[in-house]
């Protein structure tokens, strides 16, 4: 009975210890930098990627804002979206095997979406 008891008091030691050491930990979730709060100033590209030739919609090329890690491939459609660009002037590159690469700078507008369709010319040779 004694050993019974001791375990008990034991197990309300240990629980009330853990509960002091819980909450005397700071919550692990980060406070928002000031550019993560400022989220009005970012902008979105999307567009359509075409053959100059074909008229024909490429797939799988590759579409970046120079300078910035934003990144995204076109889809069957041609299609691509880039989200969070910061505002500001800034140059889209797209690249694409059989294909010319292609620099467009453009002018991104806090909280807008800016539409821009790309015609790529065929690779010679």
């Amino acid at each position: 009975m004694k050993l019974v008891r001791i375990s008990i008091v034991m197990l309300i030691t240990a629980a009330c210890a853990m509960a002091q050491v819980s909450a005397a930990i700071p919550d692990a979730t980060p406070e928002p930098t000031k550019e993560q709060i400022k989220v009005k100033d970012y902008g979105k590209i999307e567009g359509v990627i075409l053959c100059e030739t074909t008229g024909k919609p490429i797939q799988n090329a590759y579409v970046c804002v120079e300078g910035c890690l934003n990144a995204a491939m076109t889809n069957e459609r041609g299609i691509f979206c880039l989200k969070g660009i910061p505002s500001g002037v800034c140059k889209v590159k797209v690249t694409k095997k059989g294909f010319e690469a292609f620099v467009q700078e453009v002018q991104i507008r806090k909280n807008k979406n800016l539409h821009i369709d790309i015609s790529m010319k065929e690779a010679q040779g």
